[in-house]
This record gives structure tokens, C-alpha cells and sequence, in this order.
């Protein structure tokens, strides 16, 4: 079943994109304007500070959505 995902406009800067896991986790990714990604990882939705940071750039950000989008392997499920 598809989780809740929220967007939130940034001005000046990008989007921000919002997902819960069923884990009751919270994943954060701002996607900037100049292509830069930040992406922050909460273990408990309602943590306010991140467990992890990640920054990737245009081209990093582009393979990892495809290696997560099953672009190169698809699961057997």
C-alpha cells in the first residue's frame, strides 16, 4: 500500500519531498535547484534531528534512483 508523500516548495532553493516507511521511519530529500540532493534519514517519524545525512550530486543521485527503481535487477517477488 503506498505511503504518504509530501511535497513542500522551497523557494530559492528547490523541493522538498517527505516519505514515511512502514517501519514508522522518515526519509527527507531536498532536491535543489542546481541539481544537488540532500538526503536525511529519521529513524522515528517524529525525531526532529536526522540519524543520517546524505549528499549526493546530479549524476549520483540519477544512478541511485535507477538501482532503486529495479533499472538494473528487478526483485523476485
Amino acid at each position: 500500500m503506498p505511503r504518504e508523500l509530501r511535497e513542500t516548495r522551497l523557494p530559492g532553493v528547490g523541493v522538498k519531498y517527505t516519505a514515511f516507511t512502514a517501519h514508522g521511519g522518515r526519509l527527507t530529500v531536498i532536491l535543489h535547484n542546481e541539481g544537488q540532493r540532500e538526503i536525511y534519514w529519521f529513524r522515528r517519524s517524529d525525531d526532529e534531528e536526522p540519524t543520517t545525512v546524505i549528499q549526493l550530486e546530479d549524476d549520483e543521485a540519477r544512478q541511485l534512483g535507477a538501482i532503486i527503481g529495479g533499472a538494473y535487477e528487478r526483485p523476485k517477488i
